[in-house]
């Protein structure tokens, strides 16, 4: 019984050791298989990153760019530009001042024609780097008023997801030019041909925007007529709307005699501590595309106008109503048709 009592204990602590020692050693069989499955997995993964590393270390060195001071000057005039949006007449007064009051030390000041010539090469570089996109994006279309005997054709490209996640105007960053044109012959051939050099280099636009120019609507019918798939033309509404306006006003009596007097009343204000009330410029063509700022500046002062009675003696109204007044009627007529306008 005493033997017996002993030899169990001795019996179950040798087979719950053997058993561990049976288990470690499957364990240390198993770990270099799974170790080398690992490998070779990783080595997989690697393999494309071997061969592209061999294909770089194969191919020809990129010749190395000197950075000279001249260099480093232009490329600071070109970020001036871009990114201080500063005149270019602005530049050489701004890098000798840097000159002058700072550690910063240039060779030469440039002049502002030299800025001029390096921003165009930046940008002509832009325009050459234009690709498709592989996602769907609106065309702007429009052409410049003329710059003497020729035209300048405009195209930018936003891309619709841009549009969707503003949901208002979009800005400047949300736009990019891919194709400008200057001819002094401009019809719907001519037309048709750039747009067409312009769309093989950045691809084909889901949408083309654009106003109701007839040179404009001929040359996209022209372009269109030749793709396989129809492109969805909209038409600019800003533009609709001022042609509607031009039709109403622009040989309207009230319409006349109100430009007539803030022509005058522009006149007489100019060069006097007075001149903040100076009417907004507007252009002889595609006035009425901005004809809303004009109605936002008339509209509170010809409620002034339009009260009755006097201003007190030496104050600033006073010395406004002195110098003309606008007719009853006159205010009547704008405020109940140019303003309601200028707000929708």
């Amino acid at each position: 019984m005493i033997q017996m009592y002993k030899l169990l204990p001795s019996r179950n602590q040798w087979k719950s050791k053997a058993i561990q020692r049976a288990h470690e050693i499957r364990e240390q069989r198993k770990t270099p298989k799974r170790y080398q499955a690992k490998i070779a997995e990783l080595q997989r993964q690697l393999q494309p990153a071997e061969e592209k590393q061999k294909k770089f270390l194969n191919s020809p060195l990129a010749p190395v760019v000197e950075i000279t001071p001249a260099t480093e000057t232009r490329t600071l005039c070109v970020l001036l530009i871009r990114q201080g949006i500063v005149s270019y007449r602005s530049i050489p007064r701004i890098l000798q001042l840097l000159h002058a009051n700072t550690s910063l030390t240039l060779g030469w000041i440039p002049h502002f024609t030299s800025v001029i010539n390096w921003t165009l090469r930046v940008g002509l570089g832009l325009l050459l780097q234009v690709k498709p996109l592989r996602t769907s994006w609106a065309a702007i279309i429009d052409h410049s008023i003329d710059i003497g005997t020729k035209k300048v054709l405009v195209v930018l490209r936003v891309s619709m997801a841009a549009l969707s996640q503003r949901g208002s105007a979009i800005q400047l960053q949300d736009c990019e030019c891919i194709g400008v044109t200057v001819s002094e012959t401009v019809n719907g051939e001519t037309l048709s041909q750039d747009l067409e050099k312009i769309f093989n280099r950045a691809g084909l636009p889901a949408v083309i925007i654009k106003d109701h120019d007839s040179t404009l609507q001929k040359g996209v019918r022209l372009w269109s007529e030749k793709q396989e798939n129809s492109i969805l033309v909209i038409a600019d509404i800003g533009y609709l709307m001022a042609t509607a306006l031009k039709q109403q006003f622009e040989k309207a009596t009230a319409y006349q005699q109100f430009i007539s007097l803030l022509n005058q009343g522009a006149n007489h204000l100019r060069q006097t501590d007075l001149a903040f009330l100076i009417p907004p410029k507007l252009r002889l063509k595609g006035r009425f595309q901005s004809i809303n700022q004009l109605a936002k500046w008339g509209e509170p002062r010809l409620l002034v106008f339009a009260v009755k009675g006097r201003a007190k003696q030496g104050s600033l109204l006073a010395r406004v109503l002195v110098t003309q007044t606008l007719p009853q009627a006159l205010c009547q007529n704008h405020q109940s048709g140019i303003t309601s306008h200028g707000n929708s």
